[in-house]
């Protein structure tokens, strides 16, 4: 009687949902309000106890650092946010006022966290009014400000700071780092800046293939150009010197000098502006090697420079920084003469090597193709309505 008792009155137990979607949105609105203070004070509770865990060094016994790389695993969640949930959990009770804000579904537990990581409870608790209708990012942004960042941290961001690099498949370098913040902001401020300054390929979206114009790809294009003029400013130019081996077979891998494959089209963008030294291999090995002489003479730079006004050619782009002259027909295949030399910046030489673009230069004037051939014209000036 009692198991068909407790049947019956799960039969007649409400049906939240069906009872929201009948009654007035102002119902609702109210039951979302009570619904995120109960998600709240569930979470007040989380907080309290990871507070005694921690108090407890739990995270000893499963060999963690810390807390915070204790809980991430634990509860399936970032690092970071981790982090912001031990520091609240350890500051609970100096802020019983934004607590029961808190509580009461006042704050979110984003602008909660974030205010718990004023350095004083006392501003903290000053803030609360102004934080409840602030976005987490801006508290996030004055309690950074609020806080002394720590000696110990600075110095263990400067000792940790590292750059490493691997090959993917030959075609492409990943790498990853870590800078201290001083010299980030530097880092950061000087791609930017040259990133800004980099060309923007042309964007066709019905054509399939088009290079994507975003700013990382521009910053990369950016980080490219940094270094290929600080190895050009090198005096020492066998330190300054990138080795890729190739024959005369255009259609063959070129070997880097670490015995890494390189694409053909890469190795003929970079024999664009080199300097080369033949070598003659007969049956029994080398038979004969050549001086070392530049592709492109400076003479001869300075004199195709001079005729296409220190700028690149493509349409519309007038770049000066880090322009290079390209051969239109590659190089040993054409000659290294003016009337088959272009200036072109880093960005565009890669859109005729990598992306298949065509340059053809007639007299002074160089006209640029799209792969298949059809006439590049940049777009006109939007008309002005004023």
């Amino acid at each position: 009687m009692q198991k068909r008792a407790e049947r019956g009155s799960s039969r007649t137990r409400p049906d939240v949902s069906e009872f929201l979607e009948r009654a007035p949105t102002a119902t609702v609105v109210a039951a979302l309000d009570m619904a995120a203070a109960m998600c709240n004070g569930a979470t007040i509770a989380l907080l309290r106890t990871i507070a005694h865990c921690d108090a407890r060094r739990a995270w000893r016994d499963d060999d963690c650092d810390d807390a915070a790389s204790w809980l991430a695993p634990r509860l399936g969640i970032s690092r970071w946010k981790a982090e912001r949930l031990v520091g609240a959990a350890c500051v609970l009770g100096e802020l019983p006022r934004t607590t029961a804000a808190f509580e009461a579904g006042r704050l979110s537990l984003d602008q909660f966290v974030e205010l718990a990581r004023f350095p004083s409870p006392r501003l903290a608790e000053d803030l609360l009014e102004w934080a409840a209708g602030q976005l987490p990012s801006k508290i996030r942004k004055r309690a950074d400000r609020a806080r002394r960042v720590d000696e110990g941290e600075t110095r263990d961001a400067d000792k940790a700071r590292f750059l490493e690099w691997w090959w993917a498949d030959g075609s492409t370098l990943n790498f990853w780092g870590s800078l201290p913040a001083a010299d980030g902001a530097k880092f950061v401020a000087a791609v930017d800046r040259l990133a800004d300054k980099m060309a923007t390929p042309p964007e066709d979206p019905g054509r399939e293939g088009e290079p994507e114009s975003t700013i990382e790809a521009r910053r990369a294009d950016a980080l490219v150009a940094m270094a290929s003029a600080a190895i050009a400013g090198d005096n020492d130019p066998d330190r300054a010197t990138v080795v890729v081996h190739t024959d005369l077979d255009p259609d063959r891998n070129a070997v880097m000098g670490d015995g890494r494959p390189l694409a053909p089209e890469i190795a003929q963008m970079l024999m664009c502006n080199a300097r080369i030294q033949a070598v003659v291999h007969g049956p029994d090995g080398i038979d004969a090697s050549g001086t070392t002489s530049y592709v492109v003479p400076h003479w001869l730079r300075r004199q195709v420079e001079f005729r296409d006004d220190f700028a690149c050619t493509f349409p519309g782009c007038g770049r000066r920084p880090f322009i290079q002259p390209h051969h239109i027909v590659p190089w040993p295949d054409g000659p290294s003469r003016p009337d088959n030399l272009t200036m072109v910046c880093h960005s565009h030489h890669k859109l005729v090597h990598v992306h298949g673009w065509h340059v053809t230069l007639t007299g002074d004037r160089t006209r640029w193709f799209r792969p298949d051939w059809t006439p590049y014209e940049p777009r006109p000036a939007p008309v002005s309505r004023s």
